[in-house]
């Protein structure tokens, strides 16, 4: 498919013309200076400090959830086939 050269110039006019109104558009419409400064929050620093743990929960008494729990003794070998 060949262009003639008035369709090439055409095409970049319309690229131009565009680039042009989407910058003055930008500039004068969508920004502003009151937008450019925000307050914004700042999150603490992470550090390698770790408070120990209460020991209302975590003591020598507490449940273990990592132990297995046997609910009651299972010593046969084929445990469905009395079902």
């Amino acid at each position: 498919m060949k262009f003639k050269q008035q369709d090439i110039i055409a095409i970049v006019v319309a690229v131009v013309a565009g680039i042009l109104v989407a910058y003055i558009v930008d500039k004068y419409v969508l920004s502003n200076a009151s937008s450019k400064n925000i307050q914004v929050d700042v999150v603490p620093t992470i550090t390698t400090d770790f408070n120990k743990p209460p020991s209302k929960y975590f003591n020598s008494q507490a449940v273990d959830p990592t132990q297995i729990i046997n609910i009651s003794p299972n010593n046969s070998q084929q445990p469905f086939s009395g079902q």
